[in-house]
């Protein structure tokens, strides 16, 4: 059977990551310094595998947590360019086709918004698509209005386009966030004195602010038979005379002598700037004479079209047909109406027939109201910088070639084992490792996960905690009671992290400075202990950074492997007096996202903005 995901999954999905970066611990991770196998200009694919993560944690290099402050709905960045067509919007349209650059009966149609130069943003409401062109015309005037209300929202421009302003691009997110590719986009939630909220606070739900002619028709009443100007010099001039009803006497032109022949038909005026002005229902018709209810305004020119018949579950809604050769060209909207979500349109007029119109109908909220949502910008840019060595706490040399998203990483060293329940527990209540620390109020404020046994995938914000007794009580309640088969650790929330082990040494003999990429281990040749890759050697502070950490298969030791040992490259020896472990235990958190690209070299100095897009 047909189904659809609609536009609001992915909407949800990426409001719900937005809320992980909040609440819990997403880092940005950057590893591989050691070359690709087919050549650095040649970085592989990536593969959603099952070897995906560890591998990206063996040769991790340190990582940085991810404010909520640096992401931002995005959406492609589509300059207007004179000439161009663009798609209209539709209600009846699926959002996915409006999102996106196709040939329409061949020609090219871009997405349905456009960016201005002064970075305005503009939703196309109407692309001048006529019953003779369907599918719209090019754009030859640019969009410049700054319109909240009145008629600047709903008036065609000279192409026939009616641009709907959406919001402008604040100075700062456009420095931080835009690129040649994406433009930010936000929804207000409160008034921030600019006319983004303006907008949003004058968008009007259930507008109508385009009817689709879909057949103009034929053999439809009308005077003049085409409206075609834009001054109103072709209409006809009238004179008024009575006060309700009122007698309108056609003094150019000449209308059949058909008595009745334009009852029940619409009489409209224009000005000389080709601007409709009054539209009166025609009550009955005599010769050169038409009874309306309400006065025109005199002075004017006069046309006669068919009328509208507007059937929905909204009010206000006022449109015009303007003809050409007696069939319907473009129905123009005089006022948008509002609360419409249903909204059908009927075409009277003596001996016409066939012609058809659509209604097309607002979002919900109206126009301008959630420009997140109306823009389809369910893509998020999250971006982060590394400033140097961090303030010593990361290499600041060395090259890297992946980076990557990793969600709720745990601390190393606290990935443990509980106790058993005892009779007593609350369901907020659990035993930690007899091993945990002995202070109290030690993990208060922490966010403990249930890394796997009972209750697994659970995370708690810790309450209290008492040393003595390794008693922990959660905020919330555990929907499965952790017992002794549940293995627990702690999230990451420092801001950066040193991911690589780090040997501190005394003296060394042979080669004085490891290069980078250089094999290092503990133990005999081929019975290894503890392996390694150098990522820094400083020589300064008599540190050595390493990564890709392992052992030879009949070795027992466990991770990290290394130990206060002798150490030795080969052409380097020394001894570790001591090892400053990892900042997060290995294969712990969830990758979400990596990036494979050519080596990255780092400076001390140097300063890397990394952005990333993901798209939902």
């Amino acid at each position: 059977m047909p189904t659809v995901l609609s536009s609001s999954l992915r909407h949800k999905n990426l409001n719900n990551f937005k809320n992980t970066v909040e609440d819990e611990s997403v880092y940005f991770f950057v590893s591989k310094p050691t070359s690709w196998t087919e050549g650095d200009l040649t970085p592989p694919s990536v593969y959603d595998t099952f070897t995906l993560e560890p591998e990206a944690h063996d040769e991790m290099l340190y990582l940085k947590r991810v404010s909520i402050s640096n992401c931002v709905n995005v959406i492609r960045l589509y300059r207007w360019q004179e000439n161009r067509r663009y798609q209209a919007y539709s209600d009846k349209v699926d959002l996915s086709d409006l999102l996106t650059k196709r040939t329409i009966s061949t020609n090219e149609y871009y997405p349905f918004y456009v960016v201005s130069d002064d970075y305005r943003v503009y939703k196309c409401v109407d692309n001048g698509a006529t019953p003779s062109n369907p599918y719209g015309v090019a754009s030859t005037v640019e969009p410049t209005t700054v319109a909240f209300i009145g008629s600047d929202t709903y008036t065609p421009l000279s192409d026939g386009y009616i641009w709907k302003y959406m919001y402008t691009l604040k100075p700062l997110d456009a420095s931080e966030f835009l690129t040649t590719d994406w433009f930010p986009v936000r929804t207000l939630t409160e008034n921030d004195g600019t006319d983004n909220w303006d907008i949003i606070d004058n968008a009007v739900p259930g507008g109508v602010y385009n009817i689709k002619v879909k057949q103009g028709g034929s053999s439809y009443r009308s005077l003049p038979a085409t409206d075609s100007d834009n001054d109103g010099s072709n209409g006809f001039t009238y004179t008024i005379t009575g006060s309700g009803p009122y007698t309108v006497t056609i003094t150019s032109l000449t209308p059949t002598t058909t008595p009745n022949f334009y009852d029940n038909y619409t009489f409209y005026t224009k000005n000389s700037s080709g601007q409709i002005i009054d539209v009166i229902k025609i009550t009955s018709h005599t010769g050169s004479v038409l009874t309306l209810a309400t006065s025109p305004t005199a002075g004017l020119k006069g046309y006669i079209t068919p009328t509208l018949t507007i059937t929905g579950n909204g009010t206000g809604l006022i449109a015009v047909p303007r003809m050409s050769s007696n069939a319907i060209r473009e129905i123009q909207i005089l006022n948008p109406g509002t609360g419409y979500s249903e909204c059908s349109i009927t075409i009277t007029g003596g001996d016409g027939s066939v012609a058809a119109a659509e209604a097309i109908i607002s979002p919900f909220g109206g126009h301008g109201s959630d420009p997140v949502t109306e823009l389809g910008a369910f893509n998020l840019l999250s971006k982060t910088k590394f400033s140097g060595d961090e303030g010593g706490v990361i290499v600041s040399s060395n090259e890297y070639r992946k980076i990557g998203i990793i969600i709720d990483p745990l601390i190393y060293g606290s990935l443990k084992q509980a106790q058993a329940r005892t009779s007593g527990l609350t369901t907020s209540q659990m035993t930690l490792s007899s091993t945990d620390s002995a202070v109290n109020d030690f993990h208060n404020g922490k966010k403990i996960y249930i890394y796997s046994g009972k209750g697994r995938g659970q995370l708690r914000t810790v309450e209290d905690y008492v040393g003595s007794t390794k008693l922990l009580t959660v905020t919330e309640p555990f929907d499965v009671l952790p017992d002794n088969t549940s293995y627990y650790g702690f999230l990451a929330t420092s801001s950066v992290i040193n991911q690589c082990l780090i040997l501190n040494y005394s003296t060394i003999s042979g080669t004085a400075v490891i290069p980078a990429d250089t094999t290092i281990y503990q133990g005999s040749v081929n019975t290894e202990t503890a392996i390694g890759t150098v990522v820094q050697h400083d020589t300064v502070n008599k540190k050595i950074y390493i990564t890709n950490l392992s052992k030879s298969s009949s070795a027992v030791t466990t991770y990290p492997y290394f130990a206060a040992s002798t150490t030795t490259t080969g052409s380097s020896t020394f001894t570790t007096t001591s090892v400053d472990n990892v900042g997060v235990h290995p294969n712990t958190g969830t990758v979400i996202y990596v990036e494979n690209r050519t080596p990255l070299s780092r400076y001390v100095e140097q300063i890397e903005d990394i952005r990333v897009i993901i798209q939902f």
